[in-house]
């Protein structure tokens, strides 16, 4: 209680010291789940409001006004849209709430700007614990078939889970990893770390990533990859090398162990519908409606091509506003059978931001959401061709955190819901860098 207490001690000292160890705890705690994160997140939030009101004097310091203007927008048009929700508890009870993942980013940016030695040391820390632990626990799981504790995956596919209960090992490690190689080029320019520790803990994420099973995970990782290799000129050449080694390590898996090409190569092409074994979608999810899922060419699979098609559905009938966040849990089930494809349909979220977003905000949601995609794109491109000197301490850490801003919100691949908060978390958490980069 009493740690709390001084928490809401509105000293500026003692406010960013434990506003820095509280937000550099969230790697950690982010793998036992949403709940704890959420918390410390709401005691972050709650805090840094109570402290701009006793200390308005620095309001600015916190606030880009473009950008704090276009977040509330969004988050006032998100209220309205559940108002006309067919469930508007539920929906209303999320989107009013929304708004601490705002503050938290500004928060970020705030601490990043205000304590950064401090702030990125801890933060460094933190991940490297986390990432570490991740990546002797999965190397364990890997030849052993349960982790430490003795935990074992159920997943079909024989996917590598780690100590997470869901199969989101791989997305939990890509969506650090930006803010993490942020961290690292922080430390490197302080000349606390050199070059080596970039390659290392990029190999090690990498690594995960892959044994992790987690597609989507992977096709991001080489998006971004890519991004950095175009993007970071004096790391080209390593880069390539790296790149290089990195294919070839993974290229040799592949074809040694058969979990793995069964499921990078021929699991992807049977659920595409590129495999000759016309039966193989029916044989593992048991379909009936043959009609549907006898077509030659899936969008990811014919399961994710169901959820598109009933939430386009959804769409149809809230075409400006939505129905609602996270209305597709309830109007993909049976309470509602005038949307679904058919009883696969029933699901929590549509599995991609983009079409969850058309059903559930609809034109406005999705086109907001969209802007902001196009505006990273357009701001990587712009600080690639800038030269001047105010980018030459930040420019790195600039360019990472973009990088992971664009594919947080890449719109061709599979996705979580974008309204849960473990989702917002680290969707914020991630712009709170880029924020404070950018200052």
């Amino acid at each position: 209680m009493k740690f709390i207490k001084n928490i809401f001690n509105f000293s500026e000292s003692k406010f960013i010291n434990y506003q820095t160890i509280l937000v550099c705890s969230l790697p950690l705690l982010l793998i036992t789940g949403s709940a704890a994160p959420d918390i410390i997140v709401t005691i972050i939030s709650i805090s840094c409001v109570l402290f701009l009101f006793r200390n308005n004097n620095i309001f600015t310091l916190f606030i880009d006004k473009n950008i704090f203007t276009y977040l509330f927008f969004f988050y006032f048009f998100i209220i309205f849209s559940s108002l006309f929700s067919s469930n508007i508890f539920t929906s209303l009870k999320f989107s009013i709430f929304y708004l601490r993942f705002i503050v938290f980013a500004f928060l970020v940016s705030f601490l990043i700007k205000n304590n950064s030695l401090k702030f990125y040391s801890l933060f460094f820390l933190s991940c490297a614990i986390s990432v570490s632990l991740l990546f002797f626990d999965t190397l364990f799981q890997f030849f052993n078939g349960k982790n430490i504790l003795g935990l074992q995956t159920v997943d079909s596919a024989n996917r590598i889970s780690s100590f997470f209960k869901k199969m989101i090992l791989g997305s939990y490690v890509l969506k650090i990893l930006p803010m993490f190689l942020v961290s690292i080029f922080f430390m490197i320019k302080k000349n606390k770390y050199n070059h080596n520790f970039f390659y290392l803990f990029y190999f090690i994420a990498a690594t995960i990533i892959f044994l992790s099973g987690d597609r989507a995970p992977l096709l991001l990782l080489t998006i971004f990859s890519l991004g950095i290799l175009i993007s970071l000129k004096n790391y080209r050449k390593r880069i390539i090398i790296f790149l290089f080694f990195l294919f070839f390590i993974f290229s040799l898996l592949i074809m040694t162990q058969k979990r793995y090409y069964d499921r990078y190569i021929v699991r992807t092409l049977n659920e595409i519908g590129l495999s000759s074994d016309k039966n193989y979608n029916e044989k593992i999810t048991n379909f009936s409606d043959i009609e549907f899922y006898n077509k030659k060419f899936f969008i990811f699979s014919p399961i994710h091509q169901n959820y598109y098609a009933t939430a386009i559905n959804i769409f149809k009938d809230n075409v400006y506003i939505g129905a609602g966040p996270k209305s597709y849990g309830w109007l993909s089930c049976s309470t509602y059978a005038q949307y679904q494809v058919d009883k696969f349909s029933c699901s929590t979220h549509p599995h991609n931001f983009y079409i969850q977003l058309l059903a559930e905000t609809g034109i406005i949601g999705f086109a907001l959401v969209l802007f902001a995609f196009i505006y990273f794109i357009q701001y990587l491109f712009v600080l690639k061709s800038s030269n001047q000197k105010k980018y030459e301490f930040t420019k790195e850490g600039l360019i990472v955190s973009l990088m992971g801003m664009i594919f947080h919100l890449w719109p061709i691949t599979t996705t979580g819901s974008f309204f849960t908060n473990y989702n917002c978390i680290l969707i914020f958490f991630c712009f709170g860098f880029f924020l404070g980069e950018k200052k």
